[in-house]
């Protein structure tokens, strides 16, 4: 996900104009009204959380800059475990594609103490151009530390503009590693000249599966859609993205969510399944920005819920809610946009429904604070990652929901 300097945000009342129209389907479902409260501050720029299964509990903040933090019991430690300034020269807490995107550690990593990074850099074969790297970490027995010397690289995606250069990943319950990567093209571009979603032999704008645990440096998982394809790349799981900013798993039943950032007019939240193609850049939302005679329309997987764009906000995250604190919301699915405004969707037979979360807690109404992204704890209780700007202070708040009901 390209990271951008933040805009006024938008307080949340009843009376507010959202950023976002609903669909065609509207809000059918009750209103839900949170309260959310400032959970951690003094941090730089937090674009993310991720949790380790390894039972302690722990919060892994990550920053713009390329740093990473730890939350435990509730307090935001000192130590940073990483610092990617060691290997991507440039990188800073403002706007750039020089940064870190995205990190997930290793399912077994309580014994094996394997992470893995994704990061934006600077491509020294591609004079304009950027690579989008997964690098595998190992951090020391405490879990305190991150060992620079120890990368071993993944995977590189040559990118060859400053375009869209965003990523994200996440392990699956089979073990495998899924990588969104977006498809380097500017983000009003609805030509079809270079369209590296809709090409099979390109990683750009893909969602990809990859066995980490055996061959050099990977290995293709034998199920993978594209396998026994010699005109298609066999990393591919599912195709037709344009930044594929967000991916979570549901921790119930394994079903892989995915936000999709708009380009053009409209969001998207997609349920990724093996071997679809999501429509970019024929279709965006559930409409056709090529001309659709020329297209299958069968051949195209629409998204459980388009979301129309406007004032220049997007889709920072989503996560089924599989916590214990509000039974209400188990199974649903929460996302919220930049501004702060917050939805869930819930299928009812074989429809995607909406509702609206209003927030009636005091923190926003105090402060201006700009979206990053969603984040789930280990328990799977939600978090907002955030960040804070004042007069004459900028810095990062993580605050987390403490209510969802009437």
């Amino acid at each position: 996900m390209t990271i951008r300097l933040p805009f006024v945000f938008l307080l949340l009342t009843a009376s507010m104009i959202t950023a976002f129209s609903t669909d065609a389907i509207g809000q059918s479902l009750p209103t839900v009204f949170t309260k959310i409260q400032r959970y951690s501050e003094l941090l730089n720029n937090p674009i993310g959380m991720a949790v380790a299964n390894d039972e302690s509990n722990r919060k892994y903040i990550l920053e713009q800059t390329g740093e990473i933090r730890i939350i435990e019991s509730d307090i935001l430690l000192a130590k940073k475990i990483l610092n990617l300034k060691e290997i991507i020269p440039g990188i800073s807490p403002l706007y750039t594609n020089k940064t870190l995107l995205s990190v997930a550690f290793h399912p077994q990593f309580k014994d094996n103490k394997k992470l893995y990074v994704n990061y934006s850099a600077s491509a020294s074969d591609e004079p304009n151009g950027f690579k989008s790297v997964v690098a595998e970490f190992q951090i020391d027995e405490q879990g305190f530390k991150v060992n620079i010397l120890s990368a071993r690289i993944i995977l590189e995606i040559s990118e060859t503009s400053k375009n869209t250069t965003g990523g994200n990943m996440v392990f699956g319950k089979d073990g495998f590693l899924y990588i969104g990567i977006a498809d380097n093209q500017k983000e009003n571009s609805k030509t079809t000249a270079n369209n590296q979603s809709q090409n099979l032999k390109s990683l750009l704008g893909k969602i990809l599966r990859i066995d980490i645990n055996n061959g050099s440096p990977y290995q293709i998982p034998s199920d993978n859609p594209f396998t026994n394809d010699t005109a298609a790349r066999p990393e591919i799981w599912a195709y037709g993205m344009h930044d594929p900013c967000r991916l979570s798993f549901d921790k119930t039943n394994g079903d892989l969510y995915c936000v999709d950032k708009g380009a053009l007019k409209f969001e998207e939240i997609n349920l990724v399944e093996k071997g679809q193609n999501y429509g970019w850049n024929i279709m965006e939302g559930k409409n056709y920005i090529q001309n659709e005679k020329k297209y299958n329309s069968a051949k195209l997987t629409k998204p459980l819920m388009a979301k129309e764009q406007k004032n220049g906000s997007h889709l920072v995250g989503g996560f089924v809610y599989r916590g214990k604190n509000f039974p209400n919301m188990y199974g649903k699915y929460v996302f919220c946009n930049d501004l702060g405004e917050f939805f869930y969707m819930e299928k009812k037979k074989n429809n995607w429904l909406q509702g609206e979360i209003k927030n009636l807690g005091e923190a926003f109404n105090s402060k201006k604070y700009y979206l990053n992204a969603l984040g789930e704890d280990a328990d799977g209780e939600l978090f907002l990652i955030s960040f804070e700007s004042t007069e004459n202070v900028k810095r990062g708040v993580i605050l987390k929901f403490i209510h969802f009901g009437n």
